[in-house]
């Protein structure tokens, strides 16, 4: 008996290790460009968010926050395109929504640590891809709509769910809070607020 069970042990065993060669291919993926620096020191270059142009993906847009500073614009090359100080940006993200008779917009959302709130930009795709031919974009100064959480802000990710159509959760630093966001034509509502498990920065 105890000989079937270790044979069966060491069978289990070889599996686990050795398993589908397939799953011990390791990928590499190497950048072929790089930003220049933010103008912050330190920890500072923080989570893009990649806009693909649906009209000209050639001329599609990565956006990056500098943490202490603001919101940066680069081309696919990594050419810095615009700059806009906005204060302690933490995170960016967006999504692009087809809004039927009204074309097609995406909605940028970023979590600012200056004022405690979401922050929102809505651009339609047809102007952003204008500017983004032109190699100058810059985020406005001041967002379309913007959000006040009362927590201290940190991660944000943006989505599109049916029921409320544009959607963005916001967490919280030093802490497990975190938001639902909606957006409708009346500007940005706090949907719920719920714990993350205790887990801070998620």
């Amino acid at each position: 008996m105890l000989k079937k069970l270790y044979l069966s042990f060491l069978i289990c065993f070889s599996f686990f290790v050795l398993g589908d060669p397939e799953d011990k291919i390791v990928y590499v993926v190497k950048p072929n460009a790089e930003t220049p620096q933010v103008i912050s020191n330190g920890d500072a270059a923080d989570d893009p968010a990649i806009w693909i142009n649906n009209i000209s993906t050639t001329n599609s847009l990565i956006f990056g926050t500098d943490k202490k500073s603001g919101v940066y614009t680069y081309d696919l090359n990594a050419n810095k395109i615009g700059y806009t100080k906005l204060g302690n940006i933490n995170n960016i993200d967006l999504r692009s929504v087809n809004l039927d008779d009204f074309g097609s917009y995406t909605f940028i959302f970023a979590s600012n640590r200056t004022t405690s709130s979401l922050d929102l930009w809505i651009y339609e795709d047809e102007a952003m891809d204008a500017l983004a031919k032109s190699k100058k974009f810059n985020i406005e100064n001041n967002p379309s709509f913007k959000g006040s959480t009362n927590i201290i802000v940190y991660g944000v990710c943006a989505g599109y769910d049916q029921e409320f159509g544009v959607i963005a959760f916001i967490t919280e630093d030093e802490g497990s809070r975190v938001q639902m966001w909606s957006y409708d034509e009346n500007g940005l509502s706090l949907l719920k607020t719920f714990n993350n498990a205790n887990a801070a920065q998620s």
